[in-house]
């Protein structure tokens, strides 16, 4: 392994490079990087439990995970924030109308 493939952070072992084939699934439209979320952090930041969350995926009103392994699953970050700002709107309307 020669100096330039080696990871400052982690003296002898290899960086990985993007692989170029998935360069389009690696930003959200707005063009931020594509971030998964693991059922910790999307309950700390909706501020549902778990149960709810699975409850209100059963029900079609929260996004789907992705399945990252046989038991790993993490939620796309901007669709969560979508789920949010849905949230958001519709109290807004409510105060409008």
């Amino acid at each position: 392994m020669n100096a330039k493939n080696e990871n400052p952070a982690k003296p002898g072992r290899a960086a990985f490079a993007c692989n170029p084939v998935y360069g389009e699934l690696a930003a959200t439209a707005s063009g931020d990087p594509l971030t998964l979320l693991r059922l910790r952090e999307v309950c700390r930041r909706t501020g549902k439990s778990r149960s709810e969350v699975y409850r209100r995926i059963a029900a079609g009103d929260f996004p789907q995970p992705v399945k990252l392994g046989e038991r790993a699953s993490a939620w796309p970050e901007h669709e969560v924030s979508a789920w949010i700002a849905e949230r958001i709107a519709a109290r807004d309307a409510g105060r409008a109308a």
